[in-house]
């Protein structure tokens, strides 16, 4: 991801403030349901703190990631889809393998539950 879009990314986010619901399961598109197609959760931790400004997300001007408890789906959907105040990323700018590293580093801190939508 290029550095600039990144720090765009990152300031316009935290300037919203990012807090944002992910969508309700039902609502998830059938495309972006499913599990986790990534055990690389090593690889996720620092591509999400690079794309996600990690520390951002743990300081009130983010969701509150820890135990969270949605679905793969619903974060594939947040983050390709950006509904409310987060900007959303296409795969240009965060590719589907990349976002599936990040995903498996999330199900460390119980934000992912369930693989089914």
């Amino acid at each position: 991801m290029d550095t600039q879009l990144l720090t765009m990314l990152t300031l316009s986010c935290a300037a919203l403030g990012c807090a944002t619901t992910p969508p309700p399961v039902d609502q998830v598109p059938t495309e972006l349901a499913g599990p986790v197609r990534s055990e690389r959760a090593d690889l996720g931790e620092s591509l999400f703190e690079e794309t996600c400004g990690g520390a951002r997300c743990h300081t009130g001007l983010g969701p509150d990631l820890d135990g969270l408890g949605v679905t793969p789906g619903q974060v594939r959907a947040q983050v390709r889809q950006g509904p409310g105040k987060m900007p959303s990323f296409d795969t240009s700018e965060l590719s589907d393998e990349n976002l599936e590293h990040i995903l498996a580093y999330l199900g460390t801190l119980g934000t992912i539950r369930g693989a089914d939508r």
